[in-house]
């Protein structure tokens, strides 16, 4: 097995427990299926890649292919991380408003309870998330840069 396919099973295999880690982090209000989907797709890929270069020598052009892969995939992740972030830090008052809502006024936890769409608005109107989505941010940001890891790692690969 060659040094990039070890390398790129390695990045797999831990994109796979920070989904694993998403997924067991998620609370209720999540949807826990993109947790498992998003980096398994990941790490599907990369075991591709992997598998298909097990025998073959690690030339240049497949070099480009992977560090290009890992890179796309830094990419496409570190979006939502940003966003995820900027909009957790509202998530703290947001969530003491909310707080403060439902003890004046009781019915709105039950309506809550019976439509979700009323804690989503209200919490959309303050520019916040509807649940804690911190160990969203943490798998977005570990998958981030275990790609750019990869990336560097197969760079670096001569043979």
């Amino acid at each position: 097995m060659s040094k990039a396919s070890i390398i790129l099973c390695v990045y797999a295999a831990l994109v796979l427990l920070a989904g694993l880690f998403a997924f067991i982090a998620a609370p209720a209000e999540a949807n826990k299926a993109t947790s498992i989907a998003v980096p398994g797709t990941i790490a599907l890929i990369a075991g591709g890649l992997a598998f298909s270069w097990r025998k073959y020598p690690f030339g240049g052009a497949r070099r480009i292919v992977a560090v290009v892969v890992c890179l796309l995939f830094a990419g496409l992740v570190a979006f939502p991380a940003v966003m995820r972030t900027s909009k957790m830090r509202q998530w703290p008052e947001a969530s003491a408003q909310w707080q403060a809502a439902t003890a004046a006024d009781p019915t709105l936890a039950d309506r809550a309870t019976a439509d979700r769409a009323v804690r989503k608005t209200f919490f959309n109107e303050r520019n916040s998330p509807d649940h804690n989505q911190s160990y969203l941010m943490i798998t977005l940001w570990s998958i981030t840069l275990l790609s750019v890891g990869a990336a560097g790692l197969l760079s670096r690969i001569r043979k």
